[in-house]
């Protein structure tokens, strides 16, 4: 499946039927799947994450940027977002609950709270 690009791949699941988006979905290598889940429209990330067993659906999550975790969390209902919360690190946790508590539609919603800090004394080596 690597010859498809994940965008295209992503379009694929969209239109089957949900249990054939799980198998579809399970058959990507995790590196892979956490790409072609971007490109994935909201409501069926939401389906994906509820129709896989608990401990797939936890790694996945875990496997996300705290900016992505906050879109699927914005549309997941209440004990679903809880339980996958908990399930990660406190720093994990505390990326994500940092996302997720910007208002919705600013760009603080959407940006990665994961940056580089470079110092003006640093060299390109040192960067």
């Amino acid at each position: 499946m690597n010859e498809v690009e994940d965008y295209i791949l992503s379009d694929i699941i969209e239109i089957l039927e949900p249990q054939k988006q799980v198998v579809v979905f399970r058959l990507l290598e995790k590196d892979r799947a956490l790409e072609v889940f971007e490109y994935i429209e909201p409501e069926i990330q939401q389906e994906l994450i509820q129709n896989f067993t608990d401990e797939r659906a936890i790694d996945f999550f875990k496997g996300m940027e705290p900016d992505d975790r906050a879109k699927l969390l914005d549309e997941l209902p209440a004990k679903v977002r809880e339980k996958l919360m908990y399930s990660l690190l406190k720093s994990e946790r505390e990326l994500t609950s940092l996302v997720t508590g910007y208002e919705l539609g600013t760009a603080r919603h959407v940006m990665t709270p994961k940056y580089v800090r470079l110092k003006k004394f640093m060299s390109v080596s040192e960067a």
